[in-house]
């Protein structure tokens, strides 16, 4: 839990010092807080990612196909396909029940496919940030 509080007082600290740089700055230097910004927000998400458990949206089935395996998202009472995923794509999706912490589903992946920890962490990491972006998770409890 400190570390989580470190985390947040550092990256309320680098916000600051963001605006108040904006407001001094020129053209250039906008764009480059722009871009630390942006990838100040993406590291805080994948950290998130990593001390979560995800769990699947209920609106979002799964179906498998002569092409392969399809996440669809029901709206109106129609299904629209928001991703085709290969077999460690549908290993995540099913972990994501709310009861596997992120290194849980990493080490189904590295377990099952005999890949090393880090290329496992990295796919879980990759694939769980889309399904995040897409709304077809949400992440519970921090600091798992």
């Amino acid at each position: 839990m400190a570390d989580i509080k470190k985390s947040r007082r550092s990256f309320v600290c680098r916000i600051m010092g963001l605006i108040s740089g904006i407001l001094l700055a020129n053209p250039k230097e906008l764009r480059a807080a722009k871009l630390e910004t942006r990838d100040l927000l993406e590291q805080l998400e994948l950290d998130i990612l990593r001390r979560s458990r995800p769990i699947r949206n209920p609106s979002m089935t799964c179906r498998e196909s002569e092409k392969g395996i399809t996440l669809y998202v029901k709206e109106n009472g129609k299904e629209t396909p928001l991703y085709l995923m290969n077999s460690t794509g549908y290993m995540i999706w099913k972990a994501c029940d709310g009861s596997r912490s992120f290194k849980q589903i990493s080490r189904l992946i590295r377990e099952k496919y005999r890949v090393p920890g880090q290329k496992a962490q990295l796919d879980a990491l990759l694939f769980l940030s889309q399904l995040k972006k897409s709304k077809a998770i949400t992440v519970t409890n921090y600091g798992v």
